[in-house]
């Protein structure tokens, strides 16, 4: 049974490469903390332009060392 209100990001419902909104969703942390590991290094992600990438793989090697 689900709560009303809540709803499961999970890794499979997106592609190779997520925006900031979509990985902070499927590791259930907000934005700002999601920048802050990448800014320490612990979460590898891309910049195109102005915009940070995070490939899928990075994500799944951040869930594997938690």
């Amino acid at each position: 049974m689900s709560r009303q209100g809540t709803s499961t990001t999970r890794l499979s419902d997106f592609g190779e490469v997520l925006t900031v909104v979509e990985a902070a969703s499927v590791l259930r942390v907000g934005q700002r903390q999601l920048r802050q590991l990448i800014a320490r290094h612990e979460l590898y992600a891309a910049r195109v332009g102005r915009s940070i990438r995070i490939p899928r793989v990075s994500v799944e090697a951040f869930l594997a060392d938690e």
